[in-house]
């Protein structure tokens, strides 16, 4: 075969690397060959080489025999490439689909998944653990380009330690949150994650659902849990064990993920297997206490793990060390054609069967999520006289979705930038502000025309629904085509009004919807699945509208619809059939 590809990438604020000039491999099938591997590694890492791969799950079993692990298949327990070279690269971006992929199939039933969890459940009241990560593995046939599929993955889930691994037979596609350990500096860091939820749509959901899950006294405990069986492990192998952060909620495309961090000083003659052994597998991916509790995970669970909750990683000469804990992470078998995805949550006593199966459904999202590439964007009414109108609340929308999606965002650029593009202009102006994930912003103006209120469009109600659980629908992106595909169903209208999945009235294609009756005018809650408009939030905050939904018999009994946004401000509609 080729030489292998080794990527380790970061897509949000680490180093991205790839592994070239491979000297050596080392793969393992035994697991009393395991600990002899690791001696070897460090000995070829201080001659001077890089070392990169992975180690699967089972090979626990071949670090420390009464760590009791299913007998592995054809994957192998572990595999290291020996490499000369270490380069910097750019994170690779999303090219087309060119790969072929179909349902993924869960490897349990429903009625097999609750079974295992009675099964838990049972145990941990007898005295016998106190949580167990219980995980099935979801399949579906492959075929294609995996690079394509990898890079897909990490658009639906940008992570610090994301990898990419082709061994020939095996393809490994990784797009892990989750740091297993570091060690640089004669430091060691470790970052356990335990406490799952799934993100809001819009800024404000999310931040509400964020401190939920920081306050969550099950997801707290979970977390703490495993923290102590860190801090425990680390204790093994170094001193100074600290926990300089707890309970930390990060964002990810799809999941809200509880973090904490915990610190340590290597000891002096502490070699990488009495490392490995003493931390590997990954106490998030188990349970505690550890030993008994891998003793149930071969019980309940039925097939090996392999790749999953395993840790894919590299070591450079000078002691720079990282590790992922191999979640989020996709086996390509190219003998089978087949795709595996393992996914699993962390069981207590408290945990009830919906929930958790409901967490595993969460995690494993970002197999279906497809994110677009887009900017974002806001459009502003100008004049030399007024300057822009309601602009404190275009900035704070943009910034709003700035932070929901990881865009970089500079306020002072911004307004700068603004600032700089209406220089000397004194007639009313369109202004279109852009975004990119980057940062960079980019203004256009143009005349503004024909603003009259007095002009009526003609609009028709959409009989394609949109999704209310979409989250591009309540952020202003420039992924337009939710609104221009229904828009040009019908060439000789001039407005569209959208209707979601429940039958209730969200918006208009420009902008928001309000319904008058007598002196009652409304407009639907964000909630339906629209986006917040500026004019909209003054007038809601003036007591001008109010909230109500809508249902399409609501529209044709209205007095008046109106379409409105903060350039045209209000423009009245004529429902036609």
């Amino acid at each position: 075969m080729s030489e292998p590809i080794v990527l380790f990438e970061s897509h949000r604020k680490g180093a991205s690397y790839r592994f070239c000039d491979l000297c050596d491999t080392i793969c393992v099938s035994h697991p009393k060959d395991v600990a002899p591997a690791l001696e070897r590694i460090e000995q070829a890492v201080h001659s001077g080489l890089h070392a990169a791969g992975f180690l699967s799950y089972e090979a626990a079993s071949g670090l420390d025999p009464v760590l009791k692990t299913h007998v592995p298949g054809d994957f192998p327990l572990m595999w290291f490439g020996l490499f000369r070279h270490r380069e910097h690269i750019p994170v690779g971006t999303p090219n087309h689909r060119n790969y072929d992929l179909d349902s993924w199939r869960p490897s349990v039933s429903r009625a097999a998944y609750d079974t295992a969890l009675n099964r838990i459940r049972d145990l941990i009241i007898a005295g016998d653990t106190y949580q167990v990560n219980y995980s099935f593995r979801m399949r579906a046939n492959f075929s294609g380009n995996s690079l394509s599929f990898y890079r897909d993955l990490c658009r639906a889930q940008r992570t610090d330690y994301a990898a990419y691994l082709d061994i020939g037979r095996f393809q490994i596609l990784s797009a892990s949150p989750e740091l297993f350990f570091s060690l640089k500096n004669n430091t060691l860091i470790a970052r356990p994650m335990k406490g799952t939820a799934p993100r809001g749509r819009w800024w404000e959901e999310d931040e509400a659902r964020t401190k939920q899950l920081q306050k969550s006294e099950k997801d707290r405990a979970e977390n703490v849990m495993i923290v102590d069986l860190m801090r425990s492990d680390l204790g093994r192998v170094s001193s100074g064990v600290k926990v300089p952060s707890l309970w930390q909620v990060e964002r990810y495309e799809t999941v809200l993920q509880m973090t904490s961090t915990v610190t340590s000083r290597m000891r002096c003659g502490v070699g990488l297997r009495e490392l490995v052994t003493a931390l590997f597998p990954c106490g998030s991916v188990t349970g505690a206490p550890k030993v008994r509790t891998m003793e149930i995970i071969k019980e309940v669970e039925r097939t090996a793990r392999g790749i999953y909750t395993g840790s894919i990683g590299y070591l450079s000469p000078g002691g720079d060390i990282a590790f992922n804990v191999a979640i989020r992470t996709v086996c390509i078998d190219r003998k089978t054609g087949i795709a595996e995805f393992g996914v699993g949550s962390g069981i207590t006593c408290d945990s009830s069967n919906d929930g958790e199966y409901e967490e595993c459904l969460t995690k494993a999202r970002m197999l279906a999520e497809r994110q677009p590439v887009f900017d974002l964007f806001e459009t502003l009414r100008y004049d030399g006289k007024n300057g822009f109108f309601l602009l404190n609340r275009h900035i704070d929308r943009i910034e709003a979705s700035s932070r929901y999606f990881g865009f970089a965002f500079d306020r002072l650029n911004v307004l700068s930038e603004l600032e700089k593009a209406v220089s000397g202009l004194d007639t009313p102006q369109r202004v279109r502000l852009v975004l990119s994930r980057r940062g960079c912003v980019q203004v256009e103006t143009a005349p503004l025309k024909n603003a009259s209120q007095d002009r009526v469009l003609s609009a028709r109600i959409s009989p394609l629904p949109v999704d209310s659980r979409d989250p591009l629908l309540f952020h202003k992106t420039t992924r337009r085509e939710p609104y221009t595909s229904r828009l040009n169903m019908y060439p000789l209208c001039e407005e569209i009004i959208l209707i979601n999945e429940r039958g209730e009235a969200t918006e208009c294609s420009i902008g928001n919807l309000v319904a008058k009756w007598d002196d009652l005018y409304v407009t639907p809650p964000i909630s339906c699945g629209l986006l917040g408009g500026t004019f909209r939030a003054e007038l809601l905050s003036r007591g001008k509208v109010t909230e109500q939904v809508l249902k399409i018999d609501d529209l044709k009994r209205a007095e008046v619809l109106y379409m409105i946004n903060s350039v045209r401000k209000w423009t009245r509609l004529k429902l036609i059939e």
